[in-house]
């Protein structure tokens, strides 16, 4: 039994090309940037501590059209290990580590969400806080001194911290391009990629049960696929133990699985972050500072 494979492209390819038509311009200038700047041989202390404050502006989760301000003191912490970092994005482990090819353990997560604070949840349960686990291959488009230019491949699973404790709810992935300049005391981070997440992980987030149903929110059950596109841009500015950062991400679900769910209100929108830290402990032994491990 023989089957025809046409050439040309199904509709649920469309997606995926219009996407990489928006990726394009970003690589472009990610390979410009890459060719730009000389590199800069350094060495930064082993550890870093501090205390600082940060104030950040985030959707109640994607697809709202409400956002909460959070502004709390935060740890400033940086440990440049061979084998584990730690930094303001998260704790990061090598697994594996070659000249091109990383394998890490990454990090990853939610905020909680309270249904009556959300017009759109009214009603439903309130959303745990999430944290996310899971490898992430690294591979290096290009590495010197000052820069790295990769592709990510991260894939997660989800769990909640309610009632049940750590229960699962599904998988997400998020493969892109990530790139890091830094020059003296500046470091710039540019991120963009798509994202997609099992039925259960979308299930969590966007559907509705029949206990939930009201007139303007029909059921709904929520399907495996394309979550929505991100990018984001991050600088960070050190001045002796004076620490200043800023972030700022867009997100984007046109085209996504789950863009007929009601509780999705808004296909795109962009969050902020900002904070300030203040530098009260560097220790005496001192690390190369390879771009890649941070």
């Amino acid at each position: 039994m023989s089957a025809r494979i046409s050439s040309k492209k199904t509709s649920c390819m469309k997606p995926l090309d219009n996407h990489r038509r928006k990726l394009k311009p970003v690589l472009h200038y990610l390979l410009y940037a890459a060719c730009l700047f000389p590199t800069i041989t350094s060495a930064k202390p082993l550890i870093e501590a501090g205390m600082g404050i940060g104030s950040v502006v985030l959707p109640h989760y994607l697809g709202s059209d409400q956002t909460s301000r959070y502004t709390i003191p935060i740890p400033y912490l940086i440990y440049r290990g061979d084998l584990v970092n730690a930094d303001r994005s998260g704790l990061q482990g090598f697994i594996y580590n070659s000249e091109k090819l990383d394998l890490r353990l990454s990090f990853g997560g939610a905020l909680p969400v309270n249904s009556e604070d959300n017009t759109a949840r009214e009603g439903m349960e309130n959303l745990d806080l999430m944290v996310e686990i899971g490898p992430n291959l690294e591979y290096q488009l290009l590495k010197t001194d000052n820069q790295l230019l990769r592709l990510d491949f991260p894939f997660r699973a989800a769990f909640t911290l309610g009632s049940p404790f750590m229960h699962y709810q599904g998988w997400t992935t998020n493969p892109g391009l990530h790139h890091i300049w830094e020059k003296h005391n500046l470091r710039l981070t540019t991120t963009a990629g798509l994202v997609f997440s099992d039925a259960k992980y979308h299930a969590y987030i966007y559907d509705v049960s029949a206990e939930d149903v009201l007139d303007d929110r029909p059921l709904y059950e929520s399907k495996r696929g394309f979550t929505g596109s991100r990018r984001g841009l991050a600088a960070k500015y050190q001045w002796h133990e004076l620490v200043v950062g800023a972030n700022i991400h867009y997100y984007n679900l046109k085209n996504a699985r789950n863009l007929d769910s009601p509780l999705i209100k808004q296909t795109d929108y962009t969050s902020f972050g900002l904070y300030f830290a203040w530098i009260f402990f560097q220790s005496s032994q001192q690390q190369s500072s390879h771009i890649q491990e941070l």
